[in-house]
């Protein structure tokens, strides 16, 4: 069991609660039934649950994982991270697995239970600083997509250099052929 000096100790070291004040954090340490546990193996999150719940990562890894591809790790997830932020907003099922990676994985799970727990002033602290983390991934996926079109229209660019060059290759190739024909056909004329 985790007490509740250490999860203010672990809310310490995560960005999200940089604006918080001990006494804020303490607030939140004390609904201890939302700050979670799993160990090695375990999933915190399956693709297609319908949960509601936003989970911050307190102490630990996660992995990303799809069932398209569950071997695959998209991404992994550190002290700090936040997932779960579309399905409580759209109430729509998870589109991603979230698994532990390494020994153990500690959260805080926000969700509505837990939003009713808290008083109004620090609640609408916590709404507000998950507002400017997902204006922040928005705005790091925005500078991603970017670049990855950058890259793509770079290849594109390249790749339409290198059919230009085999098409002119092509019609040398062409007109070497028609020049051997007519050599041939000379050939042939003064043998005849």
């Amino acid at each position: 069991m985790i007490i509740k000096n250490e999860i203010v100790d672990f809310m310490e070291n995560v960005p999200f609660f940089e604006g918080f004040s001990e006494k804020e954090k303490l607030e939140i340490s004390k609904v201890e039934s939302h700050v979670v546990q799993y160990i090695s193996g375990d999933y915190v999150i399956r693709e297609g649950q319908k949960d509601q719940s936003i989970f911050v990562i307190l102490k630990g890894t996660g992995t990303i994982t799809t069932e398209e591809a569950p071997k695959v790790e998209v991404n992994d997830l550190e002290a700090g991270a936040i997932f779960g932020e579309m399905s409580f907003l759209f109430h729509s099922p998870r589109s991603v697995n979230v698994k532990v990676k390494g020994d153990y994985l500690i959260a805080l799970k926000l969700d509505s239970e837990m939003f009713e727990k808290l008083e109004p002033k620090l609640l609408s602290k916590v709404k507000d600083q998950l507002n400017k983390e997902i204006a922040c991934r928005l705005n790091s996926m925005n500078g991603q997509i970017c670049k990855l079109k950058n890259e793509l229209n770079q290849i594109v660019f390249k790749h339409q250099q290198i059919n230009n060059r085999i098409l002119g290759l092509g019609g040398n190739v062409q007109n070497l052929g028609n020049e051997l024909n007519a050599i041939k056909k000379a050939v042939q004329g003064k043998l005849n």
